[in-house]
């Protein structure tokens, strides 16, 4: 079964669950928004563009640009970042050290069944005249929810099985590294690129984690023992950028992980903290960003002693 197959049937269910409200259109969708997209297996190929001679690809290293590098390509691949709508239908993005949103990344629509379509197109490359080169346009459909918060789309052109998961980030402007502090479990799925010597073929085998980790809200990552309620050791490290995008190092086992991660609006909101003092602490959702590694994962609360 192919997307054009699944995703009439994939927005019908949806309307179902969201007959009871109706959207207006691009007001809908606007905000500070963070996202995780991934792919977990192997596509078919792209047909050649047509007329597009001397033109190779080419896409920035911001975290828009792997996202499209990734989607117009065929291999599993994971990425976070961030988009900001603009309510009247544009997308804009930015490097995550920036003060200012100011370059547009593509489009989007909202109808009135709340079915979101995003068109994205990478907008901090300029036209170079001496050295052609193209980018593409990825089209992603879904279904809003949580009252314009977050939506779960599909890659429906410019190739295929590619999701992306978005939402509100959990601070506009301000997030720092004490934004996500205290305890959370993390679980990831994807795949590796596995061989048994050098010299032999890479083949596809099956990547997942699971953990309990506690950010002491300065920089620093510890696992936990379980059965004392003791914190170990330093397991790896983290920094946030002001606009809750993220990467940390963590340490599974003997290996060190590279993980990029974005800070959603928890929702429903959990609040913690003394009388007079509440805080609401965000979802996880990053990508592991390792040359052998595809995967995405959420991290949430943790429950007992952390």
């Amino acid at each position: 079964m192919t997307y054009k197959q699944i995703l009439p049937l994939f927005l019908i269910a949806g309307s179902v669950f969201a007959q009871s409200s109706t959207c207006s259109g691009a007001a809908d969708f606007s905000g500070y928004y963070v996202f995780a997209s991934s792919r977990m297996l192997f596509s078919k190929p792209l047909p050649p563009a047509p007329n597009v001679t001397n033109a190779r690809p080419r896409f920035s290293s911001t975290p828009v640009g792997a996202l499209l590098k990734g989607a117009l390509d065929t291999a599993p691949f994971a990425v976070t970042g961030r988009l900001v709508a603009d309510g009247q239908g544009s997308l804009f993005a930015s490097a995550p050290d920036a003060v200012f949103v100011t370059t547009r990344v593509g489009t989007y629509s909202v109808t009135t069944e709340c079915t979101l379509t995003l068109t994205i197109t990478d907008g901090f490359l300029t036209p170079d005249l001496l050295e052609p080169f193209t980018t593409g346009t990825v089209r992603f459909t879904g279904l809003l929810g949580a009252r314009g918060g977050e939506s779960t789309l599909i890659q429906t052109s410019g190739g295929n099985g590619v999701t992306l998961s978005i939402g509100l980030a959990a601070v506009a402007h301000n997030c720092s590294n004490a934004t996500m502090s205290g305890g959370f479990a993390l679980a990831a799925n994807g795949v590796e690129w596995t061989a048994e010597e050098e010299a032999k073929p890479q083949t596809l085998a099956i990547y997942s984690m699971v953990g309990r980790i506690v950010s002491d809200g300065n920089g620093k990552l510890f696992i936990e023992d379980t059965t004392a309620g003791k914190l170990l050791q330093i397991s790896g490290s983290y920094s946030i950028q002001p606009d809750c995008t993220g990467m940390a190092r963590l340490i599974e086992g003997k290996t060190t992980r590279n993980i990029s991660f974005v800070l959603l609006q928890s929702s429903p909101a959990s609040f913690y903290g003394a009388v007079g003092a509440s805080y609401s602490r965000p979802v996880i959702r990053f990508a592991i960003t390792d040359p052998k590694v595809a995967a995405v994962g959420q991290g949430r609360e943790a429950t007992g002693r952390l």
